[in-house]
């Protein structure tokens, strides 16, 4: 998909301003070369962690959105662009290709019940396909002989 299939939710740019290393359990200040544990319970260096978080915050301040918006509301950056006089089209294109049932043209699919019945009766005829076979089959020894070659 291209960009031009999105609606962006862009908004005036925020001035970037580095989050502070601080431990997100306590909430105290945390050295670069410290451990410190995420909620996931994953223990990482703080350093790395936190110029990861600085990059987002800074892509997020640009498009004027922040990694500290404290709302339990749901932010959506990007809505896909839905075109419905496309989508009426396909779907009466679709329709159009499922046609009524013709007996002229067409089988109905057999029933379950009539599957079952007609299993059952081929089956009573096999053992007379069997005994018709084994009389065609040449007389063959009972045993099996290995040769070492």
């Amino acid at each position: 998909m291209a960009q031009s299939d999105f609606k962006h939710a862009k908004r005036a740019a925020i001035a970037f301003k580095p989050l502070d290393l601080h431990d997100p359990r306590t909430g105290k200040a945390v050295k670069p070369d410290d451990l410190i544990t995420l909620p996931d319970g994953k223990k990482v260096k703080a350093g790395p962690y936190f110029a990861e978080l600085n990059k987002l915050e800074q892509k997020f301040n640009a498009i004027g959105y922040s990694l500290r918006d404290k709302s339990t509301k749901p932010i959506v950056l990007h809505d896909a662009i839905v075109h419905h006089d496309t989508l009426r089209t396909q779907i009466a294109a679709h329709s159009k290709a499922h046609v009524a049932f013709n007996a002229q043209t067409m089988r109905a699919v057999p029933r379950i019940a009539d599957l079952e019945q007609r299993h059952t009766l081929a089956l009573t005829g096999d053992a007379a396909r069997v005994k018709a076979i084994t009389g065609l089959a040449p007389k063959a020894s009972k045993t099996v002989d290995f040769v070492k070659s």
